[in-house]
């Protein structure tokens, strides 16, 4: 199974891969993976959604340096954005697409649940 920063897919519960936008990790760079990090820098490690706008259930790993979100139109590319904000404290004023948090839940339950792990590296 693919891990983050190997062409990870996301998880979904339907088949339809055009109806989900694809988060990909960047391929490591070598030269890069050698060198040490001056600083340690949080970083997000994983998005959990459930029945949030378009997206029933959605999971999908983030790799630590470089993300790319790519899909069609109407995928739920900038869904997800959105969900990271409201984890990290956005209110739905600071979106230009929503003026309650109300309407972010999707249609498939009565809540939205958004979770966002965020991975503090050990220092030395």
């Amino acid at each position: 199974e693919p891990q983050a920063g190997e062409g990870a897919e996301p998880d979904t519960e339907d088949d339809e891969d055009d109806d989900e936008p694809l988060v990909a990790g960047a391929a490591h760079n070598a030269e890069l993976d050698e060198q040490e990090d001056e600083e340690a820098f949080p970083y997000f490690s994983k998005l959990v959604l459930d029945n949030f706008q378009c997206h029933n259930k959605f999971t999908t790993p983030w790799n630590k340096k470089l993300n790319f979100v790519t899909g069609q139109n109407g995928t739920g590319k900038s869904a997800l954005l959105q969900a990271m904000s409201i984890a990290l404290g956005a209110k739905s004023a600071d979106s230009a697409r929503m003026s309650s948090l109300k309407e972010f839940v999707g249609p498939f339950n009565n809540k939205s649940i958004i979770q966002l792990t965020v991975m503090q590296p050990k220092d030395d």
